[in-house]
């Protein structure tokens, strides 16, 4: 499978970064917010559960919601998958097993440079509205994210921009 990045290793204490040169100190943590991004209402869960199971999609034809989550192995998507559904279940699930290695992954890859040819029996030549994914959601590691490159970046926005042009 593809990775979105590589990010550097830490290798002996030491973070490798290019050219096989060591660093004896990490980068400093980013800041931390004076204030939180977003308000949450807590103590609200049987309504909003109550939400979530009388919610019906709007779209003609539509039966079910479908949520995409990419990013690099061992960002968390298995770990966020887990964490919702022990939410809306009330109890701890663990449906989606979590590789806490970071040398591999369980789920499915992505390599958005290789799309699925037009032969292939599975490309879907008319997709219906329940064919297609309707949220794309980016996990990345967040003690990590002031690790990435450039690169890694543009490939994350490369991502979003063909899923906006679906």
């Amino acid at each position: 499978g593809s990775q979105l990045c590589s990010l550097p290793a830490l290798v002996g204490g030491h973070r490798k970064v290019m050219g096989g040169k060591s660093s004896s100190s990490p980068p400093p943590p980013p800041p931390l917010l004076d204030k939180p991004w977003l308000q949450m209402e807590w103590g609200r869960r049987d309504t909003d559960l109550q939400f979530i199971n009388n919610y019906t999609p709007t779209a003609d034809g539509q039966q079910q919601f479908r949520i995409l989550l990419h990013g690099p192995v061992g960002a968390g998507k298995s770990s966020f998958t887990n964490s919702v559904i022990s939410s809306l279940e009330g109890k701890i699930c663990h449906r989606a097993a979590a590789c806490n290695t970071g040398q591999s992954g369980f789920t499915k890859q992505f390599n958005p440079e290789s799309s699925l040819p037009e032969t292939d029996p599975f490309y879907n030549n008319t997709p219906n509205v329940n064919d297609k994914v309707h949220v794309l959601v980016s996990v990345i590691d967040a003690d990590k994210v002031h690790l990435l490159s450039d690169k890694a970046v543009e490939i994350i926005q490369d991502i979003r921009d063909e899923a906006t042009d679906l």
